[in-house]
């Protein structure tokens, strides 16, 4: 199971993200929710979610700092934005910040399950890649042993 962290400053937005799918059918588990970014942060720093579904502006901390501030954890937590503006500029920002998938406002159960597809692809990428770094320096420890 995959867990996942719902944030959006909109209640109505969560409750409605939380029962859009039968999650554990797509391996995830909804770990909580945040409705401002601080409190995501908060929630991140604790839960460890592999995957964070967060709207873009948001009281006290944007989805884009969030993210930034997630990186700056060193965590490989996914983010997948989602936001009622379809600006260009938030989009390559949210881009150039590795997001999944930028989801502009009102989104399709199908969208939201297709992300969460691509954010659990991203993160078995990021395992393998984490576990062949592994590999090469259990080797080169061997070699000057």
């Amino acid at each position: 199971m995959y867990k996942l962290l719902i944030v959006d400053d909109e209640k109505i937005v969560i409750e409605g993200l939380k029962s859009a799918a039968n999650w554990q059918d797509h391996q995830i588990e909804i770990v909580g929710s945040a409705s401002d970014g601080e409190e995501a942060l908060k929630e991140i720093m604790s839960k460890k979610p592999d995957i964070v579904l967060a709207d873009i502006r948001m009281p006290k901390l944007n989805g884009l700092d969030l993210i930034k501030e997630t990186k700056n954890l060193n965590l490989d937590t996914v983010f997948i934005i989602i936001s009622g503006y379809s600006k260009f500029d938030y989009a390559k920002r949210a881009i150039q910040l590795e997001a999944i998938d930028y989801l502009v406002k009102p989104i399709e159960v199908e969208e939201i399950v297709s992300s969460i597809k691509n954010a659990i692809l991203k993160i078995e990428k990021i395992k393998t890649e984490k576990g062949q770094q592994k590999q090469t320096q259990k080797k080169q420890f061997l070699k000057k042993g």
